[in-house]
């Protein structure tokens, strides 16, 4: 199987880890010839191609509603610019994000069955392969059964297989459903049919899905990529080629863990010195985390840390850090990077804690090394728990009384620093055997 390499990669972080395992995300090649069962209709007329509509549901009165949906539909596309009918589509705007093709019938309000006629156009019109929608607008418009519909008219013996095959899956009823229509928008949003879809492909359509948010089922910055039962089903069915990864998760995963290096670079830290001592501190801690840990326990030190605190103060060269600097620092901690409220920036301060704390601890037994980086911790002792207290009543404070207490959420990951408290120094737990 050829492997696409051409086309735009749809996430940066997303690219390094992908290719060191092989695969890189890419839209699949454009085929030498239009998909589908009738060619290329770029440029037939309204009534050509309606007439299309009509041979594809089998003519008579099945195929009215679709033929009608579908003239109401081009009609409003005949009056943008373009000699085809994909670049009409293209300056219609209906790929914009969150925009409905039922609202050219105008408001929802007593205009239901016009709204509805025209998403069965478009429905008609994509199973066709009029125009090339993008992944925008297969998501936008709530188009119902699309992708057995889409099964129907492109008549391919490659697509009835997967459909056979995930219906003896024994998996649930939305998980088959997930699996159809994750095919099908691959194959609309790329133009292709389904022996041109690739791994790289598909792994395209679920990192580009993340990318707009429009994975289905995912609930605001949740990173679970799209695809995933397809993919199983296709890996099943012999589609991809030998030695593919056996999931969708594998192939984003497998010999793609950065290392600590990779991980610390991303930030673009700009002290050599301190970025040396985050990569030691990440290659040491790594033995005490699974991967997942590890790399989110990157994420609060590197990226959320110490790159914040060189924005703050370019000149800052060592871990002592002015009052007014670490201060600062925890001010912008209560809000992300999108403007939302930060509701856990205790496991930030918990894990700079753990760091300062590992380091005044390593400089015992390895002074050569790390003496010159012990130097006092900014947090204070029982800073994370009072900020985790404070959030956690803040928002029982905003929720409906449920007749049920409210249960404190904790982090999945099994890292040390993220868990609990690093190990403190040896000094202060002297001093606490000597109150006692």
């Amino acid at each position: 199987m050829e492997i696409g390499s051409s086309g735009p990669v749809a996430a940066d972080q997303s690219d390094a880890r992908l290719q060191r395992s092989g695969i890189c995300p890419a839209p699949a090649r454009s085929p030498s010839e239009p998909p589908g069962r009738f060619g290329d209709l770029s440029e037939l007329s309204i009534e050509e191609l309606t007439d299309v509509v009509t041979r594809a549901w089998g003519g008579g009165r099945v195929a009215g509603p679709h033929r009608r949906g579908a003239r109401v539909l081009l009609t409003h596309l005949a009056g943008f610019p373009g000699p085809t009918w994909q670049e009409r589509w293209d300056a219609s705007g209906l790929n914009t994000p969150g925009q409905r093709v039922a609202d050219i019938a105008g408001p929802p309000v007593g205009r239901a069955g016009h709204r509805e006629a025209v998403t069965r156009g478009l429905r008609a019109l994509l199973c066709v392969r009029a125009f090339q929608p993008a992944l925008t607008a297969l998501r936008s418009n709530r188009i119902l059964g699309l992708a057995e519909t889409f099964r129907m008219v492109e008549g391919d013996p490659f697509l009835d297989r997967f459909f056979d095959e995930e219906a003896r899956s024994g998996r649930s009823a939305t998980v088959r459903t997930a699996a159809a229509l994750d095919v099908t928008y691959a194959l609309l949003s790329q133009g292709i049919g389904l022996r041109d879809l690739t791994p790289e492909a598909l792994l395209h359509y679920g990192v580009e899905s993340r990318r707009l948010r429009v994975t289905p089922g995912v609930v605001g910055t949740a990173n679970r990529l799209a695809g995933g039962a397809a993919w199983d089903v296709l890996h099943r069915m012999g589609h991809f080629a030998p030695g593919a990864p056996h999931s969708l998760k594998a192939a984003y995963l497998n010999g793609g863990q950065r290392t600590p290096t990779e991980l610390v670079d991303r930030h673009h830290i700009s002290c050599a010195e301190i970025r040396q001592v985050l990569i030691e501190y990440l290659e040491r801690r790594r033995a005490e985390c699974d991967y997942s840990s590890w790399s989110a326990l990157s994420l609060r030190l590197v990226g959320q840390f110490w790159k914040q605190i060189e924005l703050i103060d370019p000149g800052q060269k060592d871990l002592r850090l002015p009052s007014h600097t670490y201060e600062q620092w925890v001010a912008g901690l209560r809000v992300r990077t999108d403007g939302r409220t930060r509701l856990r920036p205790d496991s930030i301060l918990a894990t700079v804690r753990a760091f300062y704390l590992d380091l005044q601890s390593w400089a015992i037994e390895e002074p050569d090394r790390w003496a010159q980086w012990a130097v006092p911790c900014p947090v204070r002792p029982g800073t994370g728990r009072r900020s985790r207290a404070q959030t956690a009543g803040e928002r029982a404070d905003r929720r409906p009384d449920q007749g049920t207490p409210a249960m404190a959420s904790h982090p999945r990951g099994t890292c040390r620093a993220a868990a609990h408290p690093s190990p403190r120094h040896p000094r202060s737990e002297s001093r606490d055997r000597g109150r006692r």
